[in-house]
């Protein structure tokens, strides 16, 4: 089961302050297209679809039976929602030479080391022409306690949770968390302009950026 691995889908049961900030923007910019990388069961790229926008939604794991089904059910067109299964590694591979507006990349990164979620922030640039919205699990969150990788240096650090939050949050594979800071530098280093930046009360990082 994906949520065994790589965390709980937080975005099928509820729409967080990033969320929320994304659906107001295409709320008020229609036909939008949006890719929305590492998506899950498809929660927020559902609300999307709905608020106006056209959206691709991406994950390791194959969810187009919940996509196809809710475009029968709320009368979708493929344009308007559409399920890639594929690795946010090979975006190349994926993606094509499509282009977008606007990317969402919701609680994915830190499965990356930083030398792969640097390389996919540089790619990524190829196929967003305006924005990106992004979050990651930050050091000072609930599974950055007695994480065994907390002193080493950014580049660097990749390493399972404790066996107990490994539980908890249903994250069994290595992460990559990060400082508001090393977050930010991150971005930056990439090409990516930050516009905002903020730490949630859970101590995720949330970013909104602007392409360069």
């Amino acid at each position: 089961m994906f949520e065994a691995r790589f965390g709980f889908d937080v975005a099928a049961v509820r729409a967080d302050d990033l969320d929320k900030l994304l659906l107001e923007f295409v709320s008020t910019h229609k036909n939008l297209k949006v890719l929305d990388l590492g998506c899950g069961s498809g929660g927020q790229s559902f609300r999307l679809a709905s608020a106006g926008a056209l959206v691709t939604g991406v994950d390791i794991e194959d969810y187009s039976k919940n996509f196809s089904e809710y475009c029968l059910n709320n009368n979708l067109n493929k344009e308007q929602l559409s399920f890639i299964k594929g690795d946010i590694r090979e975006l190349t591979k994926i993606l094509n030479s499509q282009k977008f507006s606007i990317a969402c990349v919701q609680r994915v990164i830190h499965y990356l080391t930083y030398c792969e979620a640097r390389e996919f922030l540089c790619e990524l640039q190829k196929y967003v022409t305006d924005g990106l919205y992004i979050s990651v699990s930050g050091l000072d969150s609930a599974i950055g306690e007695d994480y065994q990788a907390r002193e080493v240096n950014v580049k660097k650090r990749f390493a399972r949770l404790n066996q107990i939050n490994a539980d908890n949050f249903y994250i069994h594979e290595p992460v990559c968390l990060y400082t508001k800071v090393e977050f930010e530098n991150l971005l930056k280093d990439a090409g990516w302009p930050v516009k905002k930046i903020w730490q949630s009360a859970f101590g995720n990082i949330k970013v909104i950026c602007t392409n360069s």
